[in-house]
């Protein structure tokens, strides 16, 4: 599969969720979840003996671009997306990848499903609630955590 490097710097892969300070039902738990949780996918990466080797995580972030971290598929000779509505395909290639940021977009159909936009890392405070979606083991989760430091990197 052919590589190209990230140019744009994304702090991990975890997507953060802004949530705002007095919040009403559109950003409830369970209405964040219900509207984000179809762009999130399970990745099996495979070996070169067809043996699968690690299972992450990632998120559709664009039409057939599904994100996830470079350590799940820097390895791999062949990789599976599995969306939540149990759907499965075939990764057919890398579209961006940096080992250094741990973040690798990956080429595979997406079919019509949302994509998830990401937020503006910028215009987040301390104090802030935001949310950390997921698939580890293959269970669709959102965590919710308040931002206890904020610290910018140049």
């Amino acid at each position: 599969m052919q590589r190209r490097t990230i140019t744009t710097v994304l702090s991990g892969l975890l997507l953060l969720v802004p949530i705002a300070r007095a919040q009403t039902s559109a950003t409830s738990p369970s209405a964040i979840f219900s509207r984000v949780h179809s762009s999130v996918v399970v990745i099996f990466a495979m070996d070169e003996h067809g043996e699968r080797t690690v299972q992450g995580s990632g998120f559709i972030v664009g039409k057939n671009k599904v994100a996830t971290n470079h350590h799940v598929v820097e390895s791999m000779s062949q990789a599976y997306v599995i969306f939540s509505d149990g759907d499965i395909k075939t990764v057919t290639g890398v579209v961006a990848d940096s080992a250094e940021q741990d973040l690798t977009i990956l080429s595979v159909e997406t079919g019509p499903r949302p994509t998830l936009a990401l937020g503006d890392e910028l215009a987040l405070r301390e104090g802030d609630s935001v949310y950390a979606l997921g698939a580890p083991r293959g269970r669709f989760v959102a965590h919710r955590a308040e931002l206890h430091r904020c610290q910018r990197w140049e």
